[in-house]
């Protein structure tokens, strides 16, 4: 049996609009981990990761013919339905007879109705891992579909779902991610202001978020699940031994919600000796002053931190459960270790209004933070302000809208009082006012302390003076 897996295409400024030069790269570990599962059952794996290859529809057709699949598995967020959808076609036109399955984000949350895209044959619900081995099984043994959990399927021109799988608990079960099957990890990158050293690549460590924010969709559900500190290490020591990565960036939603976890993880990485630097987002009520030391010393420098707002009742209003005098004391503290804090802001928010705004860049401009992105607010689908939207301002459902990094060809979300002119006004003032400081510049100069991080510096400058003027 034969498995192709596909990434499906999407360019760099569909994904991150004017920001698509700093934009982040990253490996498809979700069916990196699929792959994983199929090779460990003896099932033959292929990855096309398009995005990361920069493959045209005819190239992806062409590679698909070449390795002759049994199935093929497409994982598809929402910004990438309608490309998947004219990929799907495309094999249709050639390889009718193969069965398409698609999976990730867009399924999880539009469920049944996933399927209304004749190309597609299957879905796969949630994690995918178990659900799309037992799913191609039942289908080349004629078995019963209905009793495979957590997909959906076609039966007598209706499209059935059968009862949910649940979420895998133990994390540390999966076999790490099939990395093998994709180009050399060099090829990847993360944006410029989150790395340090060359090659980087990303983790996954654990799963589901246990906030509230009505932003998130939190596919992977509220409760929070972890690989062990052990599991953790031993693939950051085979990333730095077999593929001679030199950062990694966790990419989850919070790594740092169990804070056990995250001591016993630096205590391995410095008893190991590992030489890999290293980053993280992170809740910033998650955060001690004993972790940020101890996460010094094991060699991150850098923590990204959701803010999202600096007016308190913006903040009670997206649920974001946060205290600005938490954010000021965090900050400080990691300040005055060295360890570099990125803020992640949102401009647009259902209740933001002009002096909002305004406060919310001048809260920004108070903090001892090395990095900020001012995101604009859009609509993720299956999150709370994806439903209530329409109650706060205009909105624009188009997949192809769900970008915070938008080219200036509209917005997805424009609050009630306000207009699109202003947002995108309000984006570009807030850049020039947080970078064009006397005390920010020396900031970012003082660290600067490698050719690389020159280099850095270069491609977000001219980011910078492209979004900013």
């Amino acid at each position: 049996m034969k498995v192709l897996l596909i990434h499906p295409p999407l360019t760099g400024e569909e994904r991150y609009g004017k920001f698509q030069e700093v934009g982040s790269y990253l490996p498809p570990l979700g069916i990196c981990y699929i792959a994983a599962i199929l090779e460990k059952n003896g099932i033959q794996a292929k990855i096309i990761d398009s995005l990361g290859e920069k493959l045209s529809i005819d190239r992806i057709c062409e590679i698909t013919r070449g390795y002759d699949p049994d199935y093929i598995g497409i994982t598809m967020a929402s910004i990438a339905y309608h490309n998947s959808v004219e990929l799907a076609k495309a094999f249709k036109k050639e390889i009718d007879h193969v069965p398409i399955i698609v999976g990730g984000p867009h399924v999880s949350i539009f469920q049944e109705r996933a399927l209304d895209c004749q190309y597609f044959d299957f879905g796969v619900l949630g994690e995918g891992e178990i659900t799309f081995l037992e799913l191609i099984k039942s289908i080349s043994k004629r078995d019963d579909l209905g009793r495979v959990k957590g997909i959906l399927y076609r039966k007598n021109n209706k499209v059935l779902k059968t009862a949910p799988r649940p979420f895998i608990n133990n994390l540390d079960e999966l076999p790490f991610p099939a990395r093998h099957f994709l180009p050399p990890l060099q090829t990847y990158k993360t944006t410029a202001m989150v790395y340090k050293r060359l090659p980087v690549t990303s983790m996954i460590s654990s799963r589901g978020c246990p906030y509230k924010c009505i932003f998130c969709n939190r596919i992977f559900g509220r409760h929070y699940r972890f690989n062990s500190a052990e599991y953790v290490v031993e693939e950051m020591e085979m990333l730095v031994k077999d593929y001679g990565i030199k950062e990694i960036t966790f990419y989850e939603d919070d790594f740092t919600v169990n804070r056990t976890r995250v001591l016993e993880i630096c205590d391995l990485i410095k008893g190991k000796g590992l030489d890999v630097t290293w980053s993280c987002l992170a809740n910033i009520n998650s955060l001690t002053p004993e972790m940020l030391v101890a996460m010094k010393e094991a060699g991150c420098w850098l923590i990204s931190i959701g803010i999202e707002s600096g007016d308190e009742e913006v903040l009670k209003f997206i649920k974001k459960n946060l205290s600005l005098e938490k954010v000021k004391q965090i900050t400080k503290w990691a300040d005055k270790i060295g360890m570099q804090m990125r803020g992640y802001f949102i401009i647009g928010h259902p209740i933001d209004t002009r002096e909002r705004i305004k406060r919310t860049v001048d809260f920004a401009k108070s903090l001892p933070l090395h990095t900020v992105n001012f995101c604009l607010q859009y609509l993720v689908p299956g999150s709370e302000l994806y439903q209530i939207a329409p109650k706060y301002g205009e909105t624009n459902y188009d997949f192809r809208m769900i970008t915070g990094h938008s080219s200036g060809n509209g917005l997805p979300f424009v609050p009630y009082g306000l207009t699109e002119e202003y947002i995108f006004h309000a984006q570009k003032r807030a850049y020039r006012e947080f970078y064009l400081r006397p005390a920010q510049l020396l900031r970012m100069i003082k660290a600067i302390d490698s050719w690389n991080d020159c280099k850095k510096y270069l491609s977000m400058f001219k980011t910078f003076v492209r979004i900013s003027f």
